[in-house]
């Protein structure tokens, strides 16, 4: 046995520190599962928040159409001017525009709770008018 009486402690710190570390490490990995959840959780709620984005563009790209169906209407009857039909096709494109920020929006959501879950999910019952992200890539190429 070997004493080192002027150790001052050194051992005993030592001691401590290693202790004060397995105890992070156990508080980490108890605390692990609970930090996927809630990464799950919050990719599924993005997803949810998506859709939803989705299905309101989906509505305002129709009623652009209608308004601008109208607009052409009232334009040969010669009720309006054209800057109103110029008008009625900005609409239009904003909100087609909105709809394709909407879907990539969608879309990567998806790939996020993909991400998150650790792998592919089954198809989801994609808003009307939509394609689930990976038919929508594929229909891209």
């Amino acid at each position: 046995m070997d004493w080192n009486l002027f150790e001052g402690g050194k051992a005993r710190a030592e001691a401590a520190r290693a202790r004060y570390r397995m105890d992070a490490i156990r508080k980490t990995q108890e605390d692990f599962p609970r930090q996927i959840r809630v990464q799950v959780e919050d990719a599924g709620r993005q997803l949810e928040v998506a859709r939803a984005n989705l299905k309101t563009a989906q509505v305002a790209v129709a009623q652009a159409e209608e308004n601008r169906r109208i607009t052409l209407v009232q334009y040969r009857e010669q009720v309006i001017v054209f800057s109103e039909v110029l008008d009625a096709e900005v609409s239009l494109t904003r909100a087609r525009t909105s709809h394709a920020e909407a879907l990539y929006g969608y879309q990567l959501a998806w790939v996020d709770l993909e991400r998150t879950t650790g792998g592919p999910l089954p198809p989801p019952t994609a808003p009307t008018g939509s394609l689930e992200p990976r038919q929508a890539a594929e229909s891209n190429r």
